[in-house]
């Protein structure tokens, strides 16, 4: 039998891709593809912002989804994009700040919605009292969150 001191030691686990992965998990859980959260994590370890290139080949995935990848994250904010002195081609880096980013997801996927809710809502009527009231407390709901989404801005997010 083979004491612990004479066992092989665990290998290290390399921490892009783990880093990747963590963030690939996590994207779905707030409706975004896998391949966003795998972007995002690639250049959250990423010292330097990357070219278009490197984030593919970092990332493990096409240029189709590292473009439509790198779109989504610059409208959500989760990306900056860099330019260089004499560089024709944009670099990119993450937004590392957890407010910018949460202010980003918020007003990049929540306030289009909500705004789009406003036409939906203006118009309906019942004369069911149950259903009139549901429909004044969703009228409700939806005032506070239009007027909060705003208000965080004051306090780091956008």
């Amino acid at each position: 039998m083979t004491s612990r001191t004479e066992r092989e030691p665990k290998p290290l686990v390399e921490p892009a891709a783990v880093v990747a992965e963590y963030f690939g998990m996590l994207a779905p859980a707030v409706g975004l593809p896998r391949t966003v959260g795998r972007i995002y994590g690639v250049l959250f370890l990423s010292k330097a912002p990357m070219t278009f290139n490197e984030v593919v080949e970092a990332a493990g995935i096409s240029k189709a989804s590292a473009s439509t990848g790198l779109r989504i994250l610059g409208r959500l904010r989760g990306v900056v994009t860099v330019s260089g002195a004499g560089e024709r081609r944009p670099s990119y880096a993450a937004e590392t700040s957890a407010r910018r980013l949460l202010g980003g997801l918020l007003s990049g996927s929540l306030l289009p919605h909500l705004e789009a809710g406003d036409e939906l809502l203006e118009g309906v009527a019942s004369g069911d009292e149950f259903v009139a009231m549901r429909l004044e407390s969703l009228r409700s709901w939806h005032r506070s969150a239009r007027e909060i989404l705003p208000a965080l801005g004051r306090y780091g997010l956008p």
